[in-house]
């Protein structure tokens, strides 16, 4: 039986319908503008003060849903699709099929091919992997793991008190009489070991949430969280239990304060020490083994540890990629390796490190005022291209540079520099996978390939 071909008078009125909405929509809030000054000259009471404090309650996004009915397209080129969720997109992750995009109070996928909606689950918190979506609430105990493709639910830990998932693991304690620490199969929930420990847990030093790592790149890094790495510290009354995530044991126990900082990464436990010296500080960095053996030490780099008047520390030193950030006594920025310890990159004076994932760093040139890409095994550059105040992320697929200014997002190839795209946009990257982008602006979220 044959199919009558669609009547193309159809796709007028559906163009037309998104037009003349548009038109509706700006008309609706001009004449909302219009009557709110109107009251006000006539009963002397000031809308706009209502009117901040429901944005305050309501974050940005009336706002933005403004702009972006007025604006209308998200991008150009014009993404392959483009839909409106269900809220602000915090961050996307491209898995098991869909685009997964974690909103305030839920998480949804879409179709990675079309945009279409996949599944919804409204939760506190979620950290989408490659084959797995943790989520939870914050207001009791417990976790969820979903399936990417389908949101449902595959295993599950109702009793875990803190959770901390990487790719390959999730890492949960939860506590009775004592406190365990348990790592399962992201996948599948399989049991792995599990560890006793000697006091509640709070947190696991070093480790980035989700927040964390958009607010460091701006939008959720392809290689977030990662494997497991060789080393965690169980952080816990001013101690810091390091536990070997391949066996569950207990390699060593570090004492932990303001003035003596633990942070564990890969296969290094950190610690540094910052003493007040005239009107500054001194800080010395060690590297330790998993044996508890000292690998290395620098002294005079300072790795941000310290904020306000005084040395004592708040917060862990930046790592990417496996180096630290640091800046040196004379000014001049740094990146040391965690491992060895070695200085793997030196700045000039005033130049300006933007990002880096361990291989590839980007660098705003003072001399010249150009963004230039070092490759940090030769310490040579690779390439360098004109950018006005940009904001960077490096990864193995693409360097992606977002000029604010401009209203420009750029993809790169990170070797050479070649442009693979240029989206003309005022969007913000929440996601990026080997072939594309994913762009978010107000409600709405597009999926865009270069």
């Amino acid at each position: 039986m044959g199919v009558a071909p669609p009547d193309p008078r159809l796709y007028g009125d559906r163009v037309a319908s998104g037009f003349l909405g548009k038109v509706q929509t700006f008309l609706g809030f001009a004449g909302i503008v219009a009557i709110g000054i109107t009251a006000s000259l006539i009963s002397g009471i000031n809308p706009w003060e209502y009117a901040r404090d429901y944005v305050e309650e309501h974050g940005d996004d009336v706002l933005n849903d403004v702009a972006e009915a007025l604006q209308g397209k998200l991008s150009d080129p014009p993404p392959l699709w483009s839909e409106r969720g269900d809220g602000r997109a915090l961050a996307a992750r491209v898995a098991g099929g869909n685009v997964v995009v974690v909103v305030r109070g839920a998480v949804q996928a879409r179709r990675l091919s079309d945009g279409g909606s996949v599944w919804f689950r409204a939760v506190d918190w979620a950290v989408p992997l490659d084959n797995a979506v943790v989520a939870g609430r914050s207001g009791g105990p417990g976790f969820e793991v979903l399936d990417p493709a389908t949101g449902k639910v595959v295993w599950s830990d109702p009793r875990a008190r803190e959770t901390w998932p990487y790719a390959d693991l999730v890492l949960s304690v939860s506590c009775r009489r004592d406190c365990l620490l348990s790592a399962r199969s992201s996948a599948d929930g399989k049991a792995r070991w599990r560890r006793a420990l000697d006091s509640e847990a709070d947190d696991l030093s070093g480790y980035q949430d989700l927040d964390d790592a958009v607010d460091r790149a701006g939008l959720l890094h392809p290689d977030h969280p990662g494997p497991a790495p060789r080393l965690v510290g169980v952080m816990g009354d001013r101690w810091v239990t390091v536990v070997d995530t391949r066996s569950g044991a207990v390699a060593g126990r570090f004492r932990h304060d303001a003035n003596t900082w633990v942070t564990v990464v890969g296969d290094r436990v950190l610690t540094t020490v910052a003493r007040p010296v005239g009107n500054g500080c001194r800080y010395t960095v060690h590297g330790w083994d998993p044996a508890g053996r000292q690998v290395w030490r620098r002294t005079g780099y300072d790795p941000a540890t310290v904020s306000g008047s005084g040395c004592e520390q708040s917060a862990d030193p930046v790592v990417d990629g496996g180096v630290l950030r640091a800046v040196a006594a004379d000014g001049h920025q740094v990146l040391i390796g965690v491992r060895s310890g070695e200085v793997r990159w030196t700045g000039r004076l005033g130049d300006r490190l933007l990002a880096t994932d361990g291989r590839i760093a980007a660098v705003r040139v003072r001399r010249t005022g150009q963004l230039t890409a070092v490759d940090l095994r030769s310490g040579k550059p690779l390439w360098s291209r004109t950018a006005n105040k940009p904001d960077v992320v490096v990864s193995g697929v693409a360097v992606l540079i977002r000029e604010p200014g401009e209203g420009t997002i750029t993809a790169v190839s990170p070797i050479s520099g070649g442009a693979l795209e240029t989206w003309r946009t005022d969007a913000s990257l929440v996601g990026l996978d080997s072939a594309g982008v994913v762009l978010g602006n107000g409600r709405a979220v597009g999926y865009a390939r270069w």
